[in-house]
């Protein structure tokens, strides 16, 4: 009986670890410290800190969020070259990784402008499709962050 208890548990796993593998997963491991990282960030109010469940958790995962937050790459990773877009939604700059020198394109979006509008969707399904796309013709998302007013990929 034991062993078919552990043969699902393995099983589920394995569909755990695939689903967190998967880029094109809603649970992929990105979003998951992206989860992590916003929830430590939404909890260290002080409105919120008053709550025991939640500083109990803060106590327990703050070191660990605060290693997502340090080990994660962020948008001070890359040196800002120049301008070379504005648009309804934000602008695209021409970055600079500061480890390896590569060149990318950064497009930084604020989330206040974006909740207001209407139109936002498009700007999720031109998300969706630099970061799933495999074409020549499309630009691939290489990564995105997440700030508190700011969304940048």
């Amino acid at each position: 009986m034991d062993l078919i208890h552990d043969e699902d548990r393995k099983r589920r796993l394995r569909i755990l670890e695939e689903r967190i593998q998967d880029p094109r997963s809603k649970g992929n491991i990105d979003s998951l410290l992206d989860t992590v990282q916003a929830l430590h960030t939404d909890c260290d109010h002080p409105a919120i800190k008053k709550l025991k469940n939640v500083e109990v958790y803060l106590n327990r995962y703050d070191d660990f969020a605060s290693d997502i937050i340090n080990l994660r790459m962020k948008t001070d990773d890359f040196e800002h070259i120049k301008v070379i877009g504005r648009g309804a939604f934000g602008k695209v700059q021409l970055v600079r990784h500061k480890y390896t020198r590569q060149v990318y394109a950064m497009k930084r979006l604020c989330k206040a402008d974006l909740i207001k509008r209407s139109d936002s969707a498009f700007f999720w399904e031109e998300r969706h499709i630099m970061a799933h796309a495999k074409s020549e013709w499309i630009v691939q998302l290489h990564l995105r962050f997440k700030m508190r007013n700011i969304y940048t990929w």
